[in-house]
């Protein structure tokens, strides 16, 4: 921090006295940022500091910004915690929406009390699979591996070309091979959860299937669950991000594989018609395009045509104009030389006249 000599301050070298200064640190950061003073007043205020206290203003500004100053014990908790560094936000129009759910309420008084709701039991487990223990016990080593290459099979891939999950997979090994067997291992724990534990994430993400292609149809058997899962990962590599995301994803593709990769599927179908209309909008914006430029030169190249042939017509005009000037100038010299004889007769006539008249 620089000294006190190198700063700038509009305050006087007499100011406020030891004796009162503590009160003035207290105090007057309260008027300077009240509403009810103006901007001279408040400048009135800090000229009465004087420079001493103005000094210790800044001090103590920069140090609580770093947070330097020294905390009594007990003066910060979770009550009286506030942010030393906030964002300005613009307050919201006066006729803008209301929120539709209630303010906070402050339910939860702690991390775990709210994680223990967050993972509370939503739908019931699918305890009908008598396999259940069996696979738990000992089939571990033998579906993992499955579910992994599973995962890495590309001989049957109905993602569309352009999908990036494919491509994940087809084009570039973008995963971390370790990161798969990871995924692979929490898939197994996911769909063995589907039998034991049940459905633990937000109901609204959880649709129940009651009739058509779409039920699940390995509700009575987790061996035919993870096999259901094994095909859905090895055909559509959507479902491969979801297992390897977790969460919501992973917990809806081992609830129904079915109805999570018909999804998918679904949403592969519809990206490729959306981007096959967005294809021939493309194409047509650039035949209206071509047809524009194509437009433009022809108009521009009729445009030269006609000037040219108006500079044609021009240049004609002005010989036949010059022809014109050529041709009276001539007749103005015909003219000329007429007058020139007649002028030459009337004289000869003269002297004859003179001639007879000397005779008589």
């Amino acid at each position: 921090m620089s000294s006190h000599q190198d700063r700038n301050y509009s305050g006087t070298s007499e100011g406020i006295d030891e004796q009162h200064e503590p009160l003035a640190l207290e105090a007057v950061p309260s008027l300077i940022n009240s509403t009810s003073l103006n901007d001279a007043q408040k400048e009135a205020i800090l000229i009465k500091c004087g420079h001493h206290t103005l000094l210790r203003f800044y001090d103590q500004a920069m140090a609580s910004l770093a947070g330097l100053l020294p905390l009594k014990s007990g003066d910060l908790n979770e009550t009286n915690y506030r942010p030393l560094v906030s964002e300005s936000e613009v307050p919201p129009a006066l006729d803008a929406p209301l929120p539709l759910y209630p303010p906070y309420t402050g339910y939860f008084q702690s991390s775990q009390d709210a994680k223990t709701y967050r993972k509370r039991i939503r739908v019931a487990p699918k305890a009908n699979a008598p396999d259940v223990e069996r696979v738990k016990r000992s089939g571990r080593q033998y579906w993992v591996p499955r579910i992994y290459e599973a995962m890495i099979d590309i001989t049957a891939v109905m993602d569309r070309d352009t999908s990036i999950h494919r491509r994940r997979f087809t084009a570039s090994a973008d995963f971390d091979p370790t990161d798969l067997e990871a995924a692979a291992h929490h898939v197994f724990d996911a769909a063995l959860a589907v039998h034991e534990r049940g459905f633990n994430r937000p109901q609204i993400y959880h649709k129940k299937v009651v009739r058509g292609k779409l039920m699940d149809v390995s509700e009575k058997s987790l061996e035919k669950r993870l096999a259901r899962i094994c095909l859905c990962l090895k055909h559509v590599k959507a479902t491969v991000d979801d297992a390897v995301r977790g969460g919501v994803t992973l917990a809806l593709l081992c609830d129904n594989p079915e109805a999570r990769g018909f999804t998918k599927w679904s949403n592969n179908v519809g990206n490729k018609k959306r981007g096959e209309r967005l294809r021939l909008a493309k194409e047509a914006a650039k035949k209206v395009a071509a047809k524009k430029v194509a437009a433009k030169k022809a108009a521009t190249k009729k445009a030269k045509q006609q000037a040219e042939q108006q500079r044609v017509v021009h240049d004609d005009e002005k010989e036949d104009e010059d022809e014109e000037d050529e041709d009276e100038d001539e007749d103005d010299d015909d003219d000329v030389s007429g007058d020139d004889e007649e002028d030459v007769d009337e004289e000869d006539d003269d002297d004859e006249e003179d001639e007879n008249e000397d005779e008589v």
